[in-house]
């Protein structure tokens, strides 16, 4: 029984136990073995530290059948060879540390390795190695810092489930590395001058939100950085390697800091979202973006190589700047909202493409949408444009919704709002872009009426619809049965009439399956404005039987 430090200056082999009684405190119990050795018995206590920094070339086994039962394990040079077991005696506050003063130290868990509790802390730096050497075994760690030309080789499947400081230094092994949803996750932060940030052959599989700070990073040899969390890039960095490698996203990838440019020179597979938040992301080898995936130009600017395709599903929204062509099979929707796309390129709207213009005052950027394209933009497919909520379009307002030096071709579809008092949006094509006007259309003042015929003293509900399969109505109004409904001040458009018999008295619609309804012709029939028409005479009888139509089941 040993009670305090204990130093062996020679080769020191270890058949038996060597146990100290006192290590509630780590400078007062422990054993320092300056020289190697081969050992198949027990170290148990506080601390155990291997090598000296004024002794190089030593090798320290610990073959199978010998334990180290200790809460700290520091080696500080020479090679460690760990075949046998690996536990800490307390639960909180251990540590293994691999760090050289000078010179030096590789740490192996040999294939075999028993690791029964591993300690709180790992930390690896100043030119010190730790190789999990089992490519079978799963290990577990919960804080893990790796700095200045430190390196952890995994060769099995690691998992850190509280802290992975990766400072600098490298990544290596064939395994794969998994930093946990509990986990906290810091890239790139260290305060040296060496540039030694490495992935290298390994898998690092992020789900958690991990932020990279300071120092580029360098992946080599096939390695795969994948991301399930959500991944902030913050400062002016590069993410080195060529096509040989990929960074994968399946969460959230985030560009932000303003004046500040994050390049992604790898292979990018994108299957989730990406989001400039402030200043440049860069993609020197494009983008391969999956399906149903969201580009955000939340402020920034993305370059994502020399071309941009959008595929059906996938959508590029927000405000900032592409510096790149676009081609558009997908959605593109400017602002949030109101706000602007600047397309660096020329812009390609396919006939599967659709773009979405929302309109809520008359300056572009900040009260309605707009697309500004600096180059050839191309124009078919889908135009979608609605009202912002609370805006009302006067009479002469435009709108300037695309803004294109060159253009060429119109939308096939153009799907736009319903306005009132008489009002229409019409679209004209010219250079330098495409705007949307309010005009009179011509038919401020149309109107349909009639009367409803029907034996009953309950309320009926006259309903306007502008299409019998999708419900609620545009208009309602309450009559009595033999009463003249009226409908007026109607754009143009085609309408559908329909009345029911409120048997319950629920002041609401839609019917319920029993009451009376009945549109006005069978099947319904379409009610032209064209130009103010007045349609007078459209009368409707409902029955007083449950009828069978098909308006309660659509409606409900």
């Amino acid at each position: 029984m040993l009670q305090e430090k204990f130093y062996i200056y020679s080769t020191f082999n270890n058949a038996g136990s060597l146990i100290f009684e006192d290590y509630e405190a780590f400078s007062n119990s422990g054993v320092v073995l300056f020289r190697g050795g081969d050992h198949t018995g027990i170290f148990q206590g506080e601390w155990l530290q291997l090598g000296e920094s004024s002794i190089s070339g030593q090798v320290f086994n610990f073959n199978s059948g010998s334990q180290i039962r200790v809460n700290n394990l520091h080696a500080l040079k020479g090679t460690v060879n760990i075949y046998g077991t690996y536990s800490q005696p307390a639960n909180t506050g251990t540590s293994f540390a691999v760090q050289p003063s000078s010179g030096t130290v590789v740490v192996y868990f040999k294939t075999g390795a028993g690791i029964l509790n591993v300690p709180e802390y790992f930390n690896i730096n100043y030119n010190g190695k730790l190789i999990l050497e089992s490519q079978i075994y799963n290990y577990t760690m919960a804080k893990v810092n790796l700095d200045y030309l430190g390196e952890l080789q995994n060769n099995g499947d690691l998992t850190i489930t509280t802290q992975f400081n990766w400072l600098a230094g490298k990544l290596t092994g064939n395994g794969t590395t998994t930093v946990d949803t509990t986990a906290t996750f810091t890239m790139g932060t260290s305060a040296y001058a060496q540039n030694d940030f490495t992935l290298d052959s390994q898998t690092l599989v992020n789900n958690t939100t991990a932020n990279w700070s300071k120092r580029d990073l360098n992946l080599a040899n096939s390695a795969n950085f994948i991301n399930y969390g959500t991944f902030n890039a913050n400062a002016t960095t590069t993410m080195n390697g060529g096509e040989s490698v990929t960074f994968t996203n399946h969460g959230n990838f985030f560009k932000n800091t303003a004046a500040t440019t994050t390049t992604m020179n790898v292979g990018f597979i994108n299957n989730g979202l990406v989001q400039v938040n402030a200043g440049s992301l860069v993609f020197p080898l494009g983008m391969d973006n999956g399906e149903d995936t969201t580009l955000n130009l939340n402020g920034g600017t993305l370059d994502p190589g020399d071309n941009l395709t959008l595929e059906v599903g996938d959508s590029l929204i927000g405000s900032g700047t592409l510096a790149a062509n676009l081609v558009n099979y997908g959605t593109v929707s400017p602002g949030n909202s109101a706000g602007s796309i600047t397309v660096d390129g020329d812009f390609t709207q396919q006939v599967d493409g659709v773009l979405e213009i929302q309109l809520g005052g008359t300056t572009a950027g900040t009260g309605h949408d707009q697309l500004i394209v600096d180059g050839l933009a191309t124009m078919q497919g889908i135009l979608n444009v609605s009202l912002l909520p609370g805006f009302t379009p006067q009479l002469g307002d435009t709108f300037f919704i695309i803004d294109h030096t060159t253009g060429t071709g119109t939308f096939e579809t153009v799907n736009l709002p319903t306005l009132s008092g008489g009002l229409k949006l019409e679209i004209a094509y010219a250079d330098p872009g495409v705007t949307l006007t309010v005009v009179d259309s011509g038919g401020s003042s149309g109107s349909i009426s009639g009367t409803v015929t029907c034996g009953s003293t309950h309320t009926v509900f006259v309903d306007l619809f502008s299409d019998t399969t999708t419900p609620p109505p545009e208009d309602t109004v309450h009559i009595a049965c033999g009463g003249t409904y009226s409908f007026t001040d109607l754009p143009n458009g085609t309408y559908y009439v329909n009345a029911w018999i409120d048997l319950n008295e629920s002041g609401d619609g839609p019917p319920d399956p029993d009451e009376p309804t009945a549109w006005y012709g069978d099947p319904p029939t379409a009610l032209s404005i064209i130009d103010g028409d007045t349609l007078e005479n459209i009368d409707i009888t409902v029955e007083l039987v449950a009828l069978t139509l098909f308006l309660p089941l659509i409606l409900k």
